[in-house]
């Protein structure tokens, strides 16, 4: 107990430079974590906009009324992307069911509330970032199945679709709204390197750990989303489902299988501070 008293004091770190810098309280543990852990985390779920960092440092230069403003706009934030999470985990799930049974009296709202309270379980084995070490095993292993099912099955299908549309949907208006959240989504798919919670978790020396981390991230990291992203847009040209899994075609169980690392990778992705591949 007094060993996790003293995880969350103030105390002193030196870097690379040897100043010393006091760190104030915060759940997760200072300079634990390898570059290598921290490179899974940037990686497998290429990022989230869990932006725990901004209030704090905009509340400097800017003062109390900007620090008020911007801690109230993260937490809107951080709801929206914490909901956005447990729809997809449920979206996954009714994906599952609907693969078995036509039953509609099980609509999505259901299987939404089921991934809520898996992921509130999940929540109580994970107090911070460097304690979901195993996990991020997992979450590697279950991204890797949902990307090489969703790629697999696009390429299988695009070889064997007619002529496709790739021509960018809806009035004029639309299409502006849709590119500035097609943007948004990729500022947030690569902005968790930046966040100071991150950078505080890695082992000394910070600079050479966080760079190598970064490396990973925007080369195998940067190669997996793309190549989700592509290929579905190629196979089912403007007409793919938001959820990929949605719109293929293939043997059942392949699909079962990938809808359920989709489910649990969800779930990990919402306690790992990043967002999946499968949202695009």
């Amino acid at each position: 107990m007094d060993g996790n008293n003293d995880d969350a004091r103030p105390r002193k770190i030196y870097d690379e430079e040897h100043l010393a810098v006091e760190t104030p309280e915060t759940a997760h543990q200072i300079s634990s974590d390898s570059w290598f852990q921290v490179a899974f985390v940037l990686t497998t779920g290429v990022n989230s906009a869990y932006v725990l960092g901004y209030a704090g440092t905009i509340m400097v230069p800017l003062g109390k009324k900007a620090y008020s403003l911007i801690w109230g706009l993260q937490y809107i934030n951080l709801f929206m992307i914490n909901i956005g999470y447990i729809i997809l985990a449920g979206e996954a799930l009714k994906a599952v069911f609907v693969l078995y049974s036509d039953d509609n009296e099980m609509k999505l709202p259901y299987f939404i509330a089921i991934a809520g309270i898996v992921c509130a379980l999940f929540a109580i084995t994970t107090p911070h970032l460097s304690a979901l070490r195993i996990w991020l095993g997992v979450s590697t292993v279950l991204t890797l199945i949902y990307i090489i099912v969703a790629i697999d099955l696009s390429i299988n299908n695009g070889l064997k679709a007619p002529p496709r549309d790739y021509s960018t949907p809806g009035t004029p208006t639309a299409k502006i709204f849709t590119s500035i959240g097609a943007a948004a989504n990729l500022v947030f798919a690569y902005n968790t390197g930046m966040l100071p919670e991150i950078q505080a978790t890695i082992k000394q020396p910070v600079v050479s750990n966080m760079m190598k981390a970064l490396y990973i991230q925007f080369t195998f990291g940067s190669l997996l989303l793309f190549a989700v992203t592509w290929i579905g847009y190629w196979a089912y040209g403007n007409s793919p489902s938001t959820y990929l899994l949605s719109s293929v075609s293939g043997p059942v169980w392949v699909k079962t299988l990938a809808n359920i690392a989709a489910f649990f990778q969800s779930v990990i992705a919402l306690h790992v501070v990043h967002t999946i591949t499968d949202a695009f």
